[in-house]
């Protein structure tokens, strides 16, 4: 398979380590959580979907020893600082004299236990060990806490050494030490990800894409190759609608959201360097452009270039991307009132340039809850005032993946009244209704993340699945053409399975999210002092437990929080409780107003009756005008939580729209496999789509499950010879049938059903 880059490129190995060799060996395979093999027919093929589930785990992580993806900490030497600066001795754990260096390390070593013990959960990595001898074989030791911090007020005595109880892999440390203050070029990157891909292979594994491209170069069936990842440029287009004019300022209360607050995880995003970027530039560099797809619509517009090497990026400066600029009518509003900034201290470049879309402006509610939540923006106006009611919600999102972008619009409220609800976060800021118009900053993320690149809902341009002359979203896109293509039967059944994949989540958002996000989002939005006083590393655990410990106070049953009490409202009741902000209520005559209204209906009538009778003009600044407020804290929650549950699920409703796409594109002389990478909780989801309709693992070992070996600290998978030889998978058992044909069917017997008279 010919690579994508420059030979000059690829001879120069500037951006990815070389194409994998096979070693003759069948090595252990590193990347994926567990992987799920299931096999079929479908469009007259035989098919295989080999569904590789992954942790969002980093490359440098996987390429650590044996396998072992967590850190093996020890005792580290710091450098020598240039001032002697040392550590006032009143803030050391304990002190020892009289000792030797090699049993102070082992006695701080359990000084260490001894804390992570007595404050359960608390991160010992960073403590300081000092060991001062003067140059004797003995001296004193003395341990201090990852807080205390070095002062020349303070002088190291002569001879001392300082160690640090740190990560013992010297370049995975060191490099996430450069990640903290900045990103790592992707080049180096690789360059370094390379050498120590020599040394898995001496411990007996390789990484999932040495697997992958070895497969996809050397095997006897068509392959192609799906991952959570962005949407190629190729795929889409600009649509500009004509007569529609840019997005107006956001809405006042929109504008009266508190600015943002201070990123407050105690461990900090490290920034690039995550194995689904890495997996992508190996791909990308290494596998035709044809076989290979991104299907992770949330980020459209955004080719994520960062986390490329330079010759696969701007793929969004393709002529047919390029239009005039509209204009930003919330900036120029700024511009013309001289508006000065809320606050110096966050990021003031806060235009973004990636091309508009509506999914990535659904898109962002993910990073909102779970990476950025210290960034404020706001669906509820949106879903109060534009959506109104949850049936018009369905439709819209219906109409969005498998109808027409005119057709969704149509189900919202959307006009000159309405539009500036249509946002979710303000390039304006005002303390209240009455306080002077400034400039919203935006907070720093510690991972270099920008979130919220689409601000409001894009009607006047936004990108569109290519090839359509009525526009359509990039998934509706491909549901259209597998209707044209005679799938209309799989699009059915996509359909009613993305519906309750949505309606699952919604129900029960707490409960339904077996990862136990939301809960950990819910509790540290909407119940802080619980979140700061209880241990989340492990959410997926919290959200089960009915009681859980104080943090601060572990020894106390009088501190105690009940979980199970705590729960998120199910999708009506969190409709409800968001369009109870819906309305104003009048100060004068007490009148509740809708949002949309600038003055109080009631009043402004009245004022009109008055004016006919009296056959004078008024100019009605006397009635009185909106009090308008922003969104509670649990309003803007459970706003997130819903646009998020459509949005996440979509990211399985492109995988299985794909999927079926690829199988039906694929050459009709022979089997077909398509290996899917993408995160655990997607590729469960559409597993299970993919079983309910005859796809399975039988035939195989374990019914096509690889999961890691029990009580292994090892993350390496065992693979079973039809992964090493994937052309192992057919022939087929004979009694599958035909998945389409069964969809058909089913179809075909609910019409009947639907038929009968009642």
């Amino acid at each position: 398979m010919s690579p994508r880059g420059s030979r000059e490129s690829l001879e120069e190995g500037v951006f990815c380590d070389p194409p994998p060799v096979s070693t003759g060996q069948h090595l252990k395979v590193c990347g994926p959580e567990s992987i799920q093999t299931l096999r079929g027919r479908m469009f007259g093929r035989e098919v295989a979907f080999v569904l590789c589930g992954e942790a969002h785990e980093d490359t440098i992580d996987l390429t650590r020893h044996e396998g072992i993806l967590d850190p093996i900490l020890g005792w580290v030497v710091e450098p020598p600082s240039p001032d002697n600066c040392g550590f006032n001795f009143s803030e050391a754990l304990a002190t020892k004299n009289d000792i030797t260096v090699k049993d102070a390390k082992e006695w701080a070593e359990e000084i260490i236990d001894t804390e992570e013990e007595k404050y359960e959960h608390t991160a010992m990595v960073g403590a300081t060990l000092v060991f001062s001898s003067m140059g004797f074989t003995k001296g004193t030791a003395a341990v201090f806490p990852p807080r205390a911090k070095r002062s020349a007020k303070y002088p190291l005595l002569p001879g001392s050494v300082i160690y640090e109880w740190n990560d013992t892999d010297n370049q995975a440390r060191e490099f996430n030490k450069r990640r903290l203050v900045g990103s790592v070029p992707v080049q180096e990157q690789d360059m370094m990800i390379a050498e120590r891909k020599a040394k898995c292979i001496e411990d007996g594994f390789e990484l999932f894409d040495d697997w992958l491209i070895r497969q996809i170069a050397s095997a006897s069936v068509h392959v192609e190759f799906i991952q959570e990842g962005p949407v190629s440029a190729e795929e889409v287009e600009l649509h500009i609608e004509p007569g529609v004019p840019p997005a107006p300022p956001a809405h006042a209360c929109l504008q009266m959201m508190e600015l943002d607050s201070e990123e407050e995880e105690e461990e900090p995003h490290l920034g690039n360097g995550c194995y689904l970027d890495y997996l992508r530039r190996r791909t990308t560099t290494y596998l035709s452009t044809g076989i290979v797809h991104g299907i992770d619509p949330r980020v459209l517009g955004d080719s994520e270039d960062d986390n490329l090497p330079d010759f696969l990026r701007g793929s969004y400066e393709e002529p047919r991307f390029k239009a005039p600029l509209a204009v930003d009518t919330e900036l120029a509003e700024l511009d013309a009132a001289g508006a000065d900034w809320a606050r110096y201290d966050q990021d003031m470049d806060v235009q973004s340039s990636t091309m508009p879309s509506i999914e990535a402006w659904l898109g962002s509610a993910a990073d909102l809850l779970y990476h950025a939540p210290h960034v404020k923006a706001d669906y509820a106006p949106f879903l109060r005032s534009c959506v109104r009611d949850i049936e018009s919600l369905w439709r819209f999102f219906e109409e969005l993946y498998f109808g027409t972008v005119p057709e969704a619009f149509a189900q919202l409220q959307l006009d000159e009244k309405t539009r500036s609800l249509a946002s979710a976060r303000s390039l304006a800021y005002r303390s209240d209704q009455n306080a002077a118009l400034m400039r919203r900053p935006m907070a720093s993320c510690s991972d270099r993340r920008r979130p919220m690149p689409v601000r409001a809902l894009p009607l006047d341009r936004y990108l569109k699945a290519r090839g359509f002359d009525t526009p359509r979203t990039w998934i509706a896109g491909l549901a259209e053409r597998l209707r044209q293509d005679g799938a209309q039967h799989m699009v059915q059944a996509a359909l009613t399975f993305y519906k309750q994949a949505v309606e699952r989540m919604l129900a029960d958002p707490k409960g339904g999210d077996v990862q136990g996000d939301n809960f950990v989002a819910w509790l540290r939005a909407c119940h802080r002092d619980v979140f700061h006083d209880v241990d989340c590393s492990d959410p997926s655990k919290l959200q089960k437990k009915e009681w859980v410990r104080s943090k601060n106070n572990p020894k106390s049953g009088d501190h105690e929080y009940h979980l199970a009490s705590i729960v998120i409202p199910g999708f009506n009741d969190a409709f409800a409780e968001i369009c109870e902000g819906r309305c104003w209520n009048c100060p004068k005559c007490g009148t509740s107003n809708e949002t949309v209204c600038e003055v109080c209906q009631s009043c402004s009538s009245a004022d009109a009756g008055n004016r006919k009778k009296k056959k004078t003009k008024s100019d009605g600044m006397s009635l009185p005008k909106a009090v308008h407020s922003p969104s509670t804290v649990r309003q803007r929650m459970l706003s997130k939580f819903i646009v998020d549950a459509f949005a996440l699920r979509s990211v399985d409703l492109a995988m299985i729209l794909k999927m079926a796409t690829v199988v039906a594109s694929a050459p009709s002389d022979g089997p077909t496999v398509v290996v899917v990478y993408a995160g655990e909780d997607h590729t469960d989801s559409v597993a299970k789509f993919w079983r309910s309709w005859g796809f399975d693992g039988t035939g195989l070992a374990k019914k096509g499950r690889i999961t890691k070996e029990k009580d292994a600290d090892s993350s390496c998978l065992i693979f079973p010879p039809y992964m090493h030889d994937v052309g192992k998978l057919f022939p087929l058992p004979t009694d599958l049938k035909d998945v389409a044909l069964k969809m058909a069917q089913a179809e075909e017997r609910e019409e009947r059903v639907a038929r009968r008279p009642k």
